[in-house]
């Protein structure tokens, strides 16, 4: 499920970055359930799941919740976004930190 997928990413990138006390969003309930509750995790999605379980851990993630689509325009819009774009938006947001400073 793509949205297991996004919450991984999402807490990989705070990792890598050494960010720490983050809270997830998502506008998957289902996905936000499999987070919080250990019961009823499908099993094809167990790897990912187990990593973002460790993840929490590692990036002190303080909370995990549903946020409605509508709610949260700027997120929506950018995964939009992302879904057309070439070049990953982190790579392309780096390279313009590097080149105004």
């Amino acid at each position: 499920m793509v949205d297991v997928k996004a919450i991984l990413n999402a807490l990989l990138f705070c990792k890598n970055y050494g960010l720490k006390n983050v809270m997830v969003e998502s506008d998957s309930t289902l996905a936000v359930g499999w987070v919080i509750t250990k019961s009823n995790r499908p099993w094809k999605l167990l790897n990912d799941i187990n990593q973002i379980d460790h993840l929490i851990s590692e990036v002190n993630c303080t909370r995990a919740f549903h946020i409605f689509r509508e709610a949260n325009t700027i997120a929506d819009s950018l995964a939009k976004e992302g879904c057309n774009r070439v070049a990953p938006l982190v790579e392309v947001l780096h390279s313009a930190a590097v080149l105004n400073s």
